[in-house]
């Protein structure tokens, strides 16, 4: 029984390593394009800063304005700042 529920508890943290990987691989691309001044420590933070559940769907999403939520949105203003309108 516990090596089942380790082998369950491995499993779970690699989906979810494999997901922040994926949303830590897009935020860099797409903060890079944009001209972020350090899209990895940004990235980090964005990714740090939201739920996992919130990881999951920016992985994701196509379109910032109309898919990001109010806390991937007000992440990014922070780990952002020099990404943010005037």
């Amino acid at each position: 029984m516990k090596s089942s529920l380790s082998i369950i508890t491995i499993t779970a943290l690699l989906a979810t390593s494999a997901m922040a990987g994926d949303a830590m691989n897009k935020c860099v691309a797409d903060t890079s394009a944009l001209g972020a001044n350090d899209p990895e420590a940004g990235c980090t933070c964005f990714v740090k800063s939201i739920p996992e559940d919130a990881v999951k769907a920016y992985a994701k999403i196509t379109d910032w304005e109309s898919e990001a939520t109010a806390e991937m949105k007000k992440a990014a203003a922070v780990c952002f700042p020099e990404l943010q309108p005037d």
